[in-house]
């Protein structure tokens, strides 16, 4: 079990990671763009962001997005977020628009808009402006109302749950009830954290989308119905600490990888009863990993189909189904933390680090990204 990766599980246990103690949509609630008293159509146009030429990255970088235009945005713990046009980098914080300086991820749209999940909600910018997105209850939130499945939507860890954007909207879903709550709720009845609480949105080649919570495993939506995946090694390390569940990825043969590497995961279309019906299968002999099962907290797949995971610490591993081969991450030769890892429209891998910033991989190693 990879040390480093235990005590990430063990130092963020109850928490998802990178985010601050409380669920930060929770702790802070969505604005809306209109000022107090004011209807959405009342308020002003907002002002164009200008932002600050700066020299440098933030060194807390934790998540990296490239934008339709070829725009990179780095997303940073306290700082908000950097934008490289390959020319000059440019901060924005809430002095421009920007809902939050707490960057919690980072996506866009088929028009070229970027969105930003932050510590004061969800934010779009449009190529000038940054406006703060209202999210909105279905009237039927609390039987399960709201869920659709369409290839142009978003999904945000935001609000009280689930958020989905369908350019218009952005609603706030529930998940549906997990068979461990009632356990939970016994065993930690005065919890200062939600257990529902979500820590990883991946969308798969079907267009499913699955969610990793806190303490509850994946909960897949596949446009029919929702359907929840446990184990206790998927949420919880070895050494006691909580992982949550973090990461999943798709390999090229239709199995999931989730969290770690003991198992690969079929899984089948629908859900019974409220559960996904799967069968697991193992997954990357711990003598190819140094004797260890990896824990990770990002994976992407390259265009081979090549599995790309990046633990807390250790560097990063790349599967080809085969060989598992390991990437060193340093930082003035020291071995550095990852926070997760991303991939650009070009398919290059590129790394955030909580103290290090990015990193891009150069088809050998991975360097820091210093433009």
């Amino acid at each position: 079990m990879h040390i480093l990766a235990l005590l990430v599980g063990a130092a963020l246990s109850q928490k998802p990671c990178g985010e601050d103690t409380a669920n930060p949509a929770q702790a802070n609630p969505v604005q809306t763009a209109a000022q107090p008293g004011r209807s959405p159509a009342q308020s002003p146009a907002p002002a164009a962001a200008k932002g600050t030429v700066v020299t440098a990255l933030s060194n807390q970088c934790w998540y990296l997005f490239q934008a339709k235009n070829g725009d990179y945005w780095f997303g940073s713990e306290d700082r908000g977020v950097f934008r490289y046009d390959g020319t000059k980098i440019v901060n924005y914080s809430t002095a421009d628009g920007l809902s939050g300086n707490n960057i919690r991820g980072i996506q866009g749209d088929k028009h070229g808009n970027v969105y930003f999940t932050t510590s004061g909600g969800v934010c779009k910018f449009d190529g000038q402006t940054f406006t703060t997105l209202t999210m909105v209850d279905p009237p039927d939130r609390e039987s399960g109302g709201g869920w659709r499945l369409d290839p142009d939507d978003l999904w945000f860890a935001a609000g009280k749950g689930v958020g989905r954007y369908d350019g218009t909207t952005l609603y706030d879903l529930k998940l549906p009830p997990s068979e461990l709550e009632a356990a939970f709720r016994r065993e930690v009845p005065n919890a200062p954290y939600n257990p529902y609480a979500i820590f990883s949105i991946y969308r798969d080649s079907r267009g499913h989308v699955w969610f990793g919570t806190s303490n509850f495993g994946v909960c897949r939506y596949d446009g029919a119905s929702l359907g929840w995946l446990y184990e206790d090694h998927l949420v919880n390390a070895p050494n006691g600490g909580l992982f949550g569940l973090r990461s999943v990825i798709e390999d090229r043969d239709g199995a999931y990888w989730i969290c770690n590497t003991r198992y690969k995961f079929r899984v089948e279309p629908g859900s019974k009863d409220g559960k996904l019906v799967y069968t697991r299968e193992p997954g990357i002999d711990p003598k190819l990993t140094d004797n260890e099962v990896i824990y990770f907290q990002g994976a992407v797949a390259d265009a081979k189909g090549d599995l790309w995971l990046s633990p807390y610490g250790g560097g990063i591993w790349k599967w080809d189904g085969t060989r598992a081969t390991n990437f060193p991450v340093k930082d003035g030769g020291a071995h550095t933390q990852v926070f997760k890892i991303f991939m650009d429209n070009a398919g290059t891998q590129w790394l955030g680090t909580p103290t290090a910033g990015p990193y891009k991989f150069d088809g050998d190693s991975f360097e820091q990204f210093r433009p």
